[in-house]
């Protein structure tokens, strides 16, 4: 057999060897999808942290989610501002999650202290965080609020005890 006669014939089969990006591509979704099936619900509060009085109007505020040992999956979020605009980045990547500065509302349910206004609703995509990640989060004020608290609804990995 000549070399290379067995490929034109199929005569030699070999595994399907993927490039270094794609192997890193088909286990961060299988990552995704074992959070998916098996994750456990996990809260993850940030404090955007407003300063009271309220500032001026287009005052950016920079805070970082605190970081965890594992892999968190990002799915859903609660704010009790809806006027101002936030920024949400994954700092170890430098992802940004949205595309520039977008209302509050537009990624996280607003929720008072009478409770949740609206229909609950989860992203489209849910987001992968890697362990030892942080989000950066840029609160852009509208000049009205102060304080302001973000609840990320996401999924861990499950904890094992025998």
């Amino acid at each position: 057999m000549q070399y290379g006669q067995g490929f034109r014939d199929n005569q030699i089969s070999q595994p399907q060897i993927l490039s270094a990006i794609d192997q890193q591509i088909l286990d961060r979704q299988q990552r995704i999808q074992f959070l998916k099936d098996y994750g456990e619900i996990y809260w993850l509060p940030i404090s955007l942290g407003i300063a009271s009085p309220a500032p001026t109007a287009g005052t950016i505020n920079v805070v970082l989610s605190n970081n965890q040992d594992f892999d968190l999956l990002l799915y859903a979020a609660f704010c009790d501002l809806r006027l101002s605009k936030i920024e949400l980045i994954d700092s170890a990547r430098n992802r940004a999650l949205t595309n520039g500065a977008v209302p509050i509302p537009a990624i996280a349910q607003f929720v008072t202290t009478a409770g949740v206004i609206g229909y609950p609703f989860e992203w489209e995509a849910p987001y992968l965080l890697p362990a030892k990640s942080q989000l950066k989060i840029n609160v852009t004020a509208d000049g009205t609020e102060t304080g302001g608290n973000l609840v990320i609804k996401c999924k861990q990995p499950p904890v094992y005890q025998g």
